[in-house]
């Protein structure tokens, strides 16, 4: 597994096929050496992660990419917890909304908080930073109930 403290994770990004990519990049601090982590459950780019007081890892969002002749996106609302000392993953509550380029937050009383963000669908220009395609709520989720509470 991986210890805490000692490693950071990229997560996801635009694969080497520029669609969305499961893996997990590992930089280890003490060697200064990078290696690949446990692959994600779903495809991701643009997602956000958190490290909890628990010592897991909550990770989701995003969407899955495919750049060619057109880009195009889907965003998701896919929510895990990563439990780095066995490095598996398990599926939680969904996203309340589908949103990509955001922030997680994880607070000391076992919420997270899911912060700004975008959303749209199809073509590269449905994703833009436009207003209308913005966040304004900050959905919490409860990991002692995994849900997403008001």
């Amino acid at each position: 597994g991986l210890k805490s403290g000692t490693y950071v994770n990229q997560w996801g990004d635009l694969g080497s096929t520029c669609s969305s990519s499961d893996a997990v990049s590992v930089f280890d601090l003490t060697t200064g050496v990078w290696s690949s982590g446990p692959r994600m459950p779903t495809a991701s780019a643009g997602l956000a992660a958190t490290l909890a007081p628990n010592g897991r890892v909550y990770l989701g969002g995003g969407a899955d990419y495919y750049i060619g002749f057109s880009t195009s996106l889907w965003p998701q609302r896919a929510f895990y917890e990563f439990d780095p000392s066995t490095g598996t993953y398990r599926t939680l509550a969904s996203l309340p909304d589908a949103r990509g380029h955001f922030s997680l937050v994880a607070d000391p009383n076992g919420f997270i908080y899911a912060i700004g963000g975008r959303t749209g669908v199809g073509i590269y220009s449905s994703w833009s930073w436009s207003a209308s395609n913005m966040f304004g709520s900050v959905p919490r989720y409860s990991i002692a109930e995994d849900r997403w509470v008001p």
